[in-house]
């Protein structure tokens, strides 16, 4: 992707007026795009308030932690 977005910014491909990407895997889940409501522990050796960064706090669910944050908005891909 970065060297794709250099050739463009660099006019070898000419004028760009559409870009189409996708992901091949089926990460996106629509049922996860809502926070979870109920809290989990936190485990062992993870700390939630460095993982969260700026992010606004929020309980610890698996839903996030270690694979899936990549289906939220806030996190990742979404």
């Amino acid at each position: 992707m970065a060297q794709t977005i250099e050739l463009i910014r660099g006019g070898v491909v000419g004028d760009v007026t559409e870009v189409h990407s996708w992901v091949p895997a089926k990460r996106w889940n629509p049922e996860l795009m809502a926070p979870p409501t109920q809290k989990e522990s936190v485990p062992k050796g993870l700390n939630w308030d460095l993982w969260i960064g700026p992010r606004a706090m929020r309980p610890f669910h698996s839903a996030y932690h270690p694979v899936h944050w990549r289906d939220f908005w806030e996190f990742g891909c979404g």
